[in-house]
């Protein structure tokens, strides 16, 4: 495992070499984050592990490294091994279901195995360096939500976190015209990926409409781009289609028997969700547990697409999208300038690179109207170089000074002149 350095949420980063090799290694590759709730807690023995396994070997084929999350031995890891991933399915709902309120709890805790839901997902996602995530479905607002309060922290991290979300839209357990409100209150984009309306997880039409509509991979990642650009906080929501949906009716009514069973059986929080995919399983004797397989490989083969590598490549430039100054410095050059100007006749002595830079310098002291014979052309060596890297508030953070050329300075030329003569 490696640690990423940085904030304080980076550090407790655990990433694979596969991840660490992806996002800082000398051939870099996209990276795509992949949640565990889904496997603890989304679907049962042994299909959850065989799902998994799949989707990772998916991301793999087309190019991308996938990176599974979860929180295990007091640690963020980002990218499991082949006997995490099995840990983490036989453990099922045994395993601590993590939003972004209980990853101190979990690292706190090294004998909890944290499965991460969107929110937690996005949150360390994102302070690894990971743009694209891929999942099923996000959580939302909650039926009744008016009486219970019932609202997924996912749709809240999705305003603050800029990760982009690939899936099959809300679970249509959930009240998903008020979750659209939600996200549109907290200026969360809903792009609906080949299509106008907004999809509802087992099927492909909730009769709501996404916010905006992107046909290819290319203008998701231009979109994203210029978010990031305008330095907007939120994430974005890529909604994509279920390939194979239950018929409307058969799950309409089996969410409405499952709706009604968490009221008499007085179901919520955490447990409603886990509790309505395994009855709507059950009641449809299984079809809408394959749709849901089915739908997890499609959107890992649509957040996977090359195409979104140029979105990994503009997000280095914005990093670097401030202002850059090149000066003319060195205490000995500006002390020989002042002596010029004041007509007392300096020699300065010094040594430059046969390069662009020592040209700069020297036109410049010529500009100025200085004698340039104590100054050494160097084929071997280049020019000085000292860079600062300034934060916002003109502090500096880091520099990184190259004084090589200076070993070339013949001595000897302190021999024809005094070198700050009057």
């Amino acid at each position: 495992m490696w640690r990423r350095s940085g904030s304080a949420l980076s550090q407790r980063l655990a990433l694979s070499e596969e991840v660490s090799e992806a996002l800082y290694g000398r051939v870099k590759k996209p990276v795509v984050a992949l949640e565990s709730t889904i496997i603890s807690h989304g679907m049962p023995f042994p299909q959850n592990l065989q799902m998994a396994k799949h989707v990772e070997e998916l991301v793999r084929a087309h190019g991308a490294c996938p990176a599974t999350v979860c929180i295990a031995d007091g640690a963020l890891k980002v990218g499991l091994a082949e006997q995490d991933l099995t840990q983490l399915a036989e453990l099922g709902a045994g395993a601590k279901k993590c939003s972004t309120r209980d990853i101190a709890a979990a690292i706190t805790d090294k004998k909890v195995v944290g499965a991460t839901t969107v929110s937690s997902t996005m949150r360390i996602a994102h302070a690894a360096g990971i743009k694209v995530f891929v999942t099923g479905g996000i959580g939302g607002v909650h039926r009744f939500c008016e009486e219970t309060m019932d609202i997924s922290t996912d749709l809240m991290e999705l305003s603050r976190t800029p990760v982009a979300v690939v899936c099959a839209g809300v679970k249509s357990i959930l009240d998903i015209p008020r979750t659209l409100e939600f996200l549109e209150t907290h200026s969360v984009p809903v792009i609906g990926y080949k299509t106008d309306q907004f999809p509802a997880f087992f099927t492909q039409d909730s009769g709501e409409k996404a916010h905006l509509r992107r046909d290819t991979p290319d203008d998701v990642a231009r979109l994203i781009y210029e978010s990031e650009a305008l330095e907007l906080p939120n994430g974005h929501i890529i909604a994509v289609p279920n390939p194979k949906p239950v018929p409307t009716a058969l799950i309409n009514e089996a969410i409405e028997l499952g709706l009604k069973e968490v009221v008499e059986n007085n179901i919520h929080g955490q447990a409603v969700t886990p509790y309505l995919l395994k009855r709507v399983n059950e009641m449809t004797q299984g079809v809408s547990l394959e749709s849901n397989i089915d739908l997890v490989n499609n959107n890992a083969t649509v957040g996977r697409v090359p195409q979104w590598i140029p979105l990994r490549n503009r997000m280095l430039s914005i990093l670097c999208r401030k202002s850059i100054a090149c000066c003319i410095l060195g205490v000995g050059r500006n002390i020989a300038e002042c002596l010029h100007r004041l007509r007392l006749d300096p020699l300065f002595v010094s040594s430059v690179g046969n390069d662009a830079s020592g040209t700069i310098l020297l036109e410049n002291l010529k500009k100025v109207g200085m004698d340039t014979s104590g100054i050494n052309i160097s084929d071997n060596l280049s020019t000085a170089v000292y860079s600062a890297l300034l934060d916002s508030t003109g502090d500096m953070d880091a520099a990184i000074a190259d004084m090589s050329a200076f070993d070339s300075i013949v001595s000897g030329l302190f021999l024809e002149k005094s070198v700050l003569s009057c």
